[in-house]
């Protein structure tokens, strides 16, 4: 019975010591099949990549410094004229004006009208113009009228040269405004930014008229200070043979206008132009001064433009 107890006290005891560490035994677990093929979702299709745009294209004439001189054949008479003062009665009603007039067209056929342009680059296509033309003309004519003209009197009838002078300068900034990008087209759009100066010189003289009821001569000028805002269309037909069309102007209703506008075709051949168009400018200086003077002026122009780069 003693050896039955003891060893049923030592199987116990081994009983004991071996089942927490079966207890803390866990399952072995599979390792991922990696082998075995992700599930697959809906898909979606993905659009082709778009093909590289297109370099824009450098027109031979764009970026460029230049200096160009050009002739233009204007025809027009200006005219010089003035508002009367308006004079009113004791019951303030107007007084008909029945002094002598100012109003005076000029006489003759104006001589080729030279010119000067100087280009500079602003960008690869931006372009700042530096342009000058002067026309003149003198004729004469019998005056239809009594005159008031400068403040010198003429007479009914005087025999009168007339004689004058009209310059224009004008500053330009042509920014290229569509299209973008450009690539390949050959179609461009400027807007012009300008500020322009023109000046008009005059002068009147009666040779066959007496001294004694004044001077037979007489002179005086006006000048006009404006800003201008347009566009220029330019097309290329080929790189070296494009159109092009400019036109601007401004106005202050009652006062002054000036109204400018040109279109040409040009061709390149090498580092040189050859420009052919027309040219049209309207202007009239501020009605509110004593003398105003206004005109029309248009005609045929050709020039030549030379490349420095």
């Amino acid at each position: 019975m003693k050896h039955f107890s003891g060893s049923f006290f030592c199987v116990c005891l081994l009983w004991f010591s071996i089942a927490p560490g079966r207890a803390q035994e866990t399952p072995a677990q599979n390792p991922p099949d990696v082998s075995a093929p992700a599930p697959q979702g809906p898909t979606t299709l993905q659009p082709p990549p778009l093909p590289p745009r297109p370099p824009d294209q450098i027109m031979p004439d764009e970026g460029r410094w230049s200096v160009g001189v050009t002739g233009w054949i204007p025809f027009g008479h200006p005219v010089m004229d003035s508002i009367p003062v308006q004079n009113f009665n004791i019951f303030g009603q107007p007084i008909p004006y029945t002094g002598p007039s100012s109003r005076i067209q000029f006489q003759g056929k104006p001589k080729v009208a030279p010119g000067i342009e100087l280009t500079a680059s602003a960008g690869k296509r931006h372009v700042i113009r530096l342009s000058f033309w002067r026309a003149q003309a003198s004729g004469n004519l019998t005056a239809p009228s009594d005159l008031l003209l400068w403040g010198g009197g003429y007479s009914k009838g005087d025999y009168l040269s007339t004689n004058y002078r009209l310059q224009n300068v004008k500053l330009s900034y042509e920014f290229l405004t569509w299209p973008y990008p450009i690539g390949s087209r050959k179609f461009r759009l400027k807007t012009l930014w300008q500020f322009q100066y023109t000046n008009m010189k005059t002068a009147f003289d009666a040779p066959l008229k007496s001294t004694d009821n004044g001077p037979n001569n007489t002179s005086g000028h006006k000048s006009l200070y404006a800003p201008t805002l347009g566009l220029g269309p330019t097309y290329y037909v080929t790189p070296q043979f494009r159109l092009e069309l400019d036109g601007s102007g401004f106005a202050i209703p009652g006062h002054w206008y000036i109204l400018d506008g040109d279109a040409s075709a040009s061709y390149r051949v090498g580092k040189v132009e050859v420009r052919i168009g027309a040219k049209a400018f309207r202007f009239r200086t501020s009605e509110k001064a004593d003398y105003f003077l206004r005109g029309t002026m248009a005609g045929a122009y050709a020039g030549l433009r030379f490349y420095l780069n």
